[in-house]
C-alpha cells in the first residue's frame, strides 16, 4: 500500500511539473506542511502516565488566527529545585503518547512532566503546521511552566528535537531550559528537504519553491533552523546538551548526530543499536541515560 501511495505522489508531482510548475510547488508545499492523519484523522491516544491532567493551550497560528493544542501534565511543581519540570515534544506525525515511557520514568523520579499534541497532531485540531509555529508554542509552555525560571529539561524526538532547538535558540524571554535532550533529530534542513523531495519525486525547481515558502514563514534563511547552525547560541546560553541517536536509524541517518556532536563537543553523544527511529523511545538504556543526566 505504501509503495502504491508513493508511486501516486511521484506521478502526480511529475505530471504537475510538466503542466504547471506553479501548481507543482503548491502541491508540494501542501504535502510538506501537512502531517498525514492530521485533524480528525489523526492518531488519538492519551499519554499512558499516572495521574494525567489535560488542558488546552491557546496560541496564534501561522495565519494569525487563535487556535489551540492539547497539553498534558503530571506531577507537582513546587519549585524548580524540589520538582524539576521536563517538557517533552514528539515528532512529525507522532503524538504525546509516543513519549509515555520516558515521561513515566521521569515522573517516577519526582519530576513534573508536560507533554503536548502538536498542532494537526493527536487530539489537537488543524491540518497544517510548521517549525516556527511549533517553536513559539514550546517557548510559551516553557515560560508558563518554568514560572520565570529555566525548565530542568526539554526533550524533543525527531522533528520535535529540531523544533525544540530552534525554540531554545530564538527565545526572547531568556533561557528556556538547563538541558536540551535531542532524540533521533534531523540536524540539517537540507537533509529534510532532500529526503522529502526524493520521496515525492520533486525537481530542483519545486524544491526551491518549498524553500521560498519556508523563508516566507521564517523571514530568514531556511538554513538558520538547522541544529548545526544553532550551536553557538546553545553554548552562549550554557545549555547542557544530550544527543541520542540509534546507529540503525533508517529515517534520520546517525551521521547527522555525529556531525552535530563534532560542532558541539560540550554536548554528550549517546548511541543505541538496533532500536531504529521510534523504538528508541522505549529503550531502557536510553531512559537510564536521560535519568542519569537529570537526577
Amino acid at each position: 500500500m505504501k509503495s502504491i501511495l508513493l508511486s501516486l505522489f511521484q506521478t502526480t508531482t511529475k505530471l504537475l511539473e510538466i503542466l504547471s510548475p506553479k501548481l507543482a510547488i503548491t502541491w508540494a508545499n501542501k504535502l510538506f506542511f501537512s502531517p498525514r492523519h492530521s485533524g480528525k484523522h489523526s492518531k488519538k491516544r492519551l499519554p499512558d502516565i499516572d495521574n494525567l491532567h489535560q488542558h488546552w493551550h491557546h496560541y496564534t497560528n501561522a495565519q494569525g488566527v487563535i487556535s489551540k493544542c492539547k497539553v498534558y501534565s503530571a506531577g507537582k511543581s513546587l519549585s524548580a529545585e524540589v520538582n524539576p519540570v521536563v517538557l517533552l515534544v514528539h515528532g512529525w506525525e507522532g503524538s504525546a503518547f509516543s513519549l509515555s515511557t520516558i515521561a513515566q520514568a521521569l515522573l517516577d523520579q519526582g519530576m513534573k512532566v508536560v507533554l503536548l499534541d502538536l498542532p494537526a497532531h493527536g487530539f489537537s485540531p488543524g491540518k497544517q503546521t510548521n517549525l516556527l509555529e511549533i517553536s513559539h508554542i514550546i517557548q510559551q509552555l516553557a515560560q508558563q511552566e518554568g514560572d520565570g525560571m529555566p525548565l530542568k529539561a526539554i526533550i524533543g524526538h525527531s522533528f520535535g528535537g529540531a523544533s525544540v532547538g530552534y525554540a531554545i535558540a530564538k527565545s526572547t524571554k531568556g533561557r528556556l531550559t538547563e538541558h536540551f535532550i535531542s532524540i533521533s533529530a534531523p540536524t540539517n534542513m537540507d537533509y529534510i528537504l532532500d529526503q522529502f523531495c526524493t520521496t515525492i519525486g520533486a525537481s530542483e525547481t519545486t524544491r526551491q519553491g518549498i524553500i521560498n515558502k519556508i523563508e516566507g514563514i521564517l523571514h530568514d534563511s531556511y538554513k538558520i533552523v538547522s541544529l548545526t547552525k544553532l550551536v553557538d547560541t546553545f553554548r552562549k546560553q550554557e545549555v547542557n546538551g544530550l544527543i541520542i541517536h540509534d546507529q540503525n536509524d533508517r529515517l534520520i541517518a546517525y551521521s547527522l548526530a555525529e556531525e552535530w556532536s563534532a560542532l558541539w563537543p560540550e554536548a554528550t553523544l549517546i548511541h543505541s543499536t538496533g532500536f531504529g527511529h521510534n523504538r528508541i523511545l522505549k529503550s531502557e538504556n536510553v531512559i537510564d541515560v536521560i535519568i542519569e543526566a537529570l537526577v
